[in-house]
């Protein structure tokens, strides 16, 4: 007896199992497809985004080659061209090695805080870009050089006369203990007082 009502709920759930197929058969398949899709599209998505990556590195790397042979205006045209139409990290980035390939350095200093100051680009290639603009006013000429060494010597406590050969020093001194200047409390670097 026990067999016909095992039987019977065999027939029950394959009807219902049935019943549940017909229906849902065309919800399943549509989701089946959609998942299908999706990947599909996702997978195709994510190949175009590596292989214009992939060119836009090929782009990059052979203005920097550009760069490293000497050929300066061609890899800043490069990297011009790469900042006009690349990626965002690309662009960016192709903007100050254009900006250090620029024979006019001043030209170069003012694209290179012109990054630093752009509010579109993220804060450490901001900082990056004020670093590389601080490195070229320190390559700068012998005059400009010297004004840097100037400054950071006020930062440091070091005088101008400091700087001197000891002879040119005492006739230095020698020339402001003259101008009746206030003089600097005894014991100073100066030497008055002394």
């Amino acid at each position: 007896m026990s067999d016909i009502f095992h039987e019977v709920d065999e027939d029950v759930r394959r009807d219902k199992a049935a019943d549940f197929w017909r229906r849902y058969q065309t919800p399943i398949f549509v989701v089946a497809f959609l998942i299908v899709a999706a990947t599909g599209a996702w997978s195709y998505y994510q190949d175009k985004r590596l292989k214009a990556a992939e060119a836009a590195n090929a782009r990059y790397v052979a203005a920097v080659a550009l760069a490293d042979a000497g050929n300066n205006t061609e890899a800043a045209a490069a990297f011009d061209a790469i900042a006009k139409d690349g990626s965002k990290g690309y662009a960016t980035l192709a903007r100050i090695r254009a900006a250090e390939a620029r024979p006019d350095k001043a030209q170069a200093l003012t694209e290179l805080t012109a990054i630093g100051e752009d509010a579109s680009v993220d804060k450490l290639t901001q900082q990056i870009a004020l670093l590389r603009a601080a490195l070229i006013v320190l390559e700068g000429d012998d005059l400009l050089a010297r004004m840097l060494q100037h400054e950071i010597d006020h930062l440091d406590g070091v005088l101008l006369v400091d700087r001197l050969d000891p002879d040119s020093r005492k006739d230095a001194l020698r020339e402001l203990r003259m101008l009746d200047l206030p003089m600097p409390a005894s014991g100073s670097r100066l030497g008055f007082g002394r």
